[in-house]
């Protein structure tokens, strides 16, 4: 993948590496160590801290091999002559007719999460709980996408808070990579401390105790309808995402936060029935004309049909319900929830997943448990974390 140097990058280490050359005219030598370096004149001075302008000398006599990137802009010879670097053998070629004296720079490189996402998949489906969903992944998406599936990889991230530990109510997961962009969904259910009292919110709630396979840990969920305002399945005329999704939620996290947020056209055209796989329900949502342009959504009936382990991914999504299905799929949380897509059998319903695990399809003027789901710009780094829910992927833009 491409690399990109990011100016908000929070550690910076610029390498200054100066070699004498002596060369006939236009002379084109290539180091591919420093420790070649005829001469053996090598001064690499490494930044005290980001942005301090501030160096000391290292002592290292090697290129940078892993976690630099070279800086083009910065790299200059002192008498005009002209140097390239070649990233994947880590190599640098002078081009030159006299003495001269060259300094090369390099950041270290901070990847995306995005890139750093992608680069645990090993080739190997499954490793790390993530899929390819390229041509040739039976049953996949064939979207090109990185998807997390199974019962509970380590795909957790802290949005919102850089407490020290995060609060559960900051946790998110990642359903996977889709061009190049990372996409959460909230791990628990988000209450009306976020989604607010207006727009959809219906005042009833879902409690606990009456929920046996509920995995997170509020005492007690807010519930929203998706569109009881319009009563139609139009997810552009619904106040669900047009108030507590799209302003609500986006005021409550803060600025710093909801500036990660790309804008993102949702297709929400629907599909018929739920008596399909994830792979026909996907093509068909993915085919609709009908956009919703804005940050904040829902999660597709396809992504959870695709979060469940590949053994099922046969199986039609009103067939989700078994408790052998139910602990395999990562996303399944235990109350009714919501999802972004409707159904094109009526005018006025959409898919939501029950509380036993399977896809139905239910009235929009009745109100369900809500998750926002939304893509980070490609731009937004990993700054530390592993990913598993006690140490999850923090984040900056």
């Amino acid at each position: 993948m491409k690399k990109k140097i990011t100016l908000t990058t929070t550690f910076i280490i610029i390498s200054s590496l100066i070699i004498l050359l002596t060369y006939k005219k236009d002379n084109n030598v290539t180091f591919s160590d420093t420790l070649k370096n005829n001469n053996n004149i090598l001064s690499i001075m490494l930044e005290t801290s980001s942005g301090s302008g501030d160096y000391q000398k290292s002592l290292s006599n090697s290129f940078p091999r892993n976690g630099y990137i070279f800086n083009e802009n910065l790299s200059n010879c002192e008498n005009g002559s002209k140097i390239s670097w070649n990233e994947e053998n880590k190599s640098v070629s002078v081009k030159s007719n006299k003495a001269d004296k060259c300094h090369l720079y390099f950041d270290i490189y901070e990847p995306t999460l995005a890139e750093t996402i992608i680069n645990l998949y090993t080739g190997t489906q499954g490793e790390n709980s993530i899929y390819y969903h390229d041509s040739n992944l039976t049953n996949g998406a064939n979207d090109n996408s990185y998807r997390y599936a199974g019962s509970d990889p380590n795909n957790y991230v802290c949005f919102g808070s850089d407490e020290a530990t995060c609060p559960v109510d900051n946790l998110y997961r990642i359903i996977g990579v889709f061009n190049n962009q990372i996409k959460l969904i909230k791990y628990d259910y988000a209450n009306s401390n976020l989604l607010g009292t207006n727009g959809e919110y219906s005042g009833y709630t879902y409690l606990k105790s009456s929920y046996s396979k509920y995995k997170g840990s509020l005492t007690s969920v807010d519930r929203y309808y998706w569109n009881k305002t319009e009563k139609t399945n139009s997810w552009n005329a619904s106040l669900l995402n047009k108030t507590n999704l799209n302003i609500n939620y986006l005021n409550n996290i803060g600025s710093k936060w909801s500036n990660m947020i790309a804008t993102n056209n949702w297709r929400v055209g629907g599909y018929y029935s739920n008596k399909a796989t994830s792979k026909v329900i996907f093509q068909n949502e993915m085919s609709s004309s009908i956009i919703s342009s804005a940050k904040v959504g829902l999660v597709y009936a396809s992504d959870y049909g695709f979060s469940v382990d590949p053994t099922i991914w046969t199986r039609a999504l009103y067939e989700y319900s078994s408790s052998d299905i139910t602990k395999l799929n990562w996303m399944y949380m235990g109350m009714s929830e919501s999802t972004i897509t409707p159904t094109t059998a009526s005018s006025s319903s959409m898919f939501y997943i029950q509380a036993d695990g399977d896809l139905l399809n239910d009235e929009v003027i009745y109100d369900h448990a809500i998750r926002p789901t939304f893509y980070l710009n490609n731009s937004v780094i990993k700054t530390s974390g592993d990913g598993t829910k006690a140490n999850p992927y923090r984040i900056s833009n």
